[in-house]
């Protein structure tokens, strides 16, 4: 299965320096750290494609069987339309991260799957879930995720 996972870009802001970037060769000096870490988490057999808006262009026609959207509050105008774009073109849409962890509310009937909270027990659930055609609409973990082991236990299928 193919997997393409996207952070949105980040609004002009003082915090996100735009206009120094050009001068230090960087498009961007915050990188989102949520899409590899959930790369991570995925077994193997899948093919993950990662896209960090701030560095390169979305790629809309992509083949992904799963399009999966992370993002904070700052980024919901942003989310709401990459979202409505890949649902345009029939593509399944799951999301997740802070802004879908503090407004799930907001995310309901516009994506397929919304992920609450961490993830490292929840999403290799749903690729589970997926590939039985068993999800559920929304993924809520609920308990906190082991970090004395070298490799988290759910994603050692």
């Amino acid at each position: 299965m193919k997997i393409y996972l996207i952070a949105p870009r980040n609004p002009e802001s003082f915090w996100t320096f735009d206009r120094v970037l050009p001068s230090l060769n960087k498009r961007c000096i915050y990188p989102n750290l949520s899409l590899p870490t959930v790369a991570g988490l995925t077994p193997r057999e899948h093919d993950i494609v990662l896209c960090d808006e701030n560095v390169e262009p979305i790629d809309f026609d992509t083949d992904a069987d799963i399009v999966g959207v992370t993002g904070y509050v700052i980024h919901k105008k942003r989310m709401f339309e990459i979202i409505a774009e890949f649902r345009r073109r029939g593509k399944f849409v799951v999301v997740g991260g802070p802004f879908a962890s503090l407004c799930p509310e907001e995310l309901r009937g516009r994506v397929d799957v919304i992920f609450v909270d961490e993830a490292e027990y929840t999403w290799p659930q749903f690729l589970r879930d997926y590939a039985a055609g068993t999800w559920q609409a929304e993924y809520r973990q609920t308990r906190s995720p082991a970090c004395s082991t070298r490799r988290c236990p759910a994603s050692t299928s």
